[in-house]
């Protein structure tokens, strides 16, 4: 069973039934036994919209989430600072840089719903190509 960090678009496209890549995320989550992991910082973009709706909804969202990942990867000082070189390096966003370098950090392979953030690095794996 192998560990992978998924990016913060999988996981609301996994949780937000109207979402339109639900049904790629769902199934690519469900088809496959591995052990998930998010890093800190997208639990938070998760739950933002969440919010929006309303606090029961974002609690229910929240369980969802807790029950498809095995763990909360924290943002520490390394990876922060991992994270800006990323972001200069290869012109990132911000959030995408937190994650990748929060992957990299952990040496866990990525899987993302973002094709720009797919082409930064080999060690991520785009869903939409499939």
């Amino acid at each position: 069973m192998a560990e992978i960090l998924l990016d913060s678009n999988i996981v609301i496209a996994f949780i937000e039934d109207k979402n339109m890549h639900h049904l790629v995320a769902s199934s690519s989550l469900i088809e496959n036994d591995h052990e998930y992991q998010i890093s800190a910082l997208s639990m938070s973009e998760c739950l933002v919209e969440a919010f929006r709706q309303g606090y029961e909804y974002a609690i229910s969202c929240l369980l969802r989430i807790r029950d498809l990942v095995v763990k909360v990867l924290d943002l520490n000082e390394s990876i922060a600072v991992f994270a800006a070189r990323i972001g200069a390096e290869r012109t990132l966003h911000l959030a995408d840089s937190i994650i990748l370098a929060t992957a990299e950090y952990h040496g866990i392979p990525l899987w993302t719903l973002d094709r720009r953030l797919a082409n930064k690095s080999p060690n991520i794996r785009y869903l939409l190509a499939e």
